[in-house]
């Protein structure tokens, strides 16, 4: 009976995380070419703040969290995704976060695209 060695053992960890980044990237580039047909409708930022994390065991971070409302047909909706993929996005560093929550300031007008097939 064959034993696995350190070798294998470390090649099967590497191989399962090039498995996983493989298919998160082919999720992401889907959903990208999906949002090009989506539509565009007028929405307003309804929250927007830096959200401070921290762990047991590692320091601090930061995420940004902003929420909006937007109307589809006489239907409101509510989000809170402003990049394909994250709905909080991660930064890490204060910085980063601070940078979105000025980009979407809460009560700014925005327009949002949403999918026709599914509007929230």
């Amino acid at each position: 009976m064959h034993s696995l060695t350190d070798v294998d053992i470390i090649t099967i960890v590497i191989m399962s995380f090039i498995s996983v980044v493989l298919v998160y990237d082919w999720w992401i580039r889907k959903r990208t070419a999906e949002s090009l047909s989506w539509l565009p409708a007028n929405g307003v930022i309804t929250q927007s703040r830096i959200v401070e994390h921290r762990p047991r065991h590692s320091g601090k971070y930061y995420t940004a969290y902003v929420a909006y409302g937007y109307n589809v047909n006489g239907i409101e909706h509510e989000g809170n995704s402003i990049f394909i993929g994250a709905s909080n996005p991660f930064s890490g560093s204060y910085r980063p976060a601070s940078e979105i929550v000025v980009k979407y300031p809460s009560g700014a007008k925005v327009i949002v695209y949403y999918d026709s097939q599914k509007p929230k």
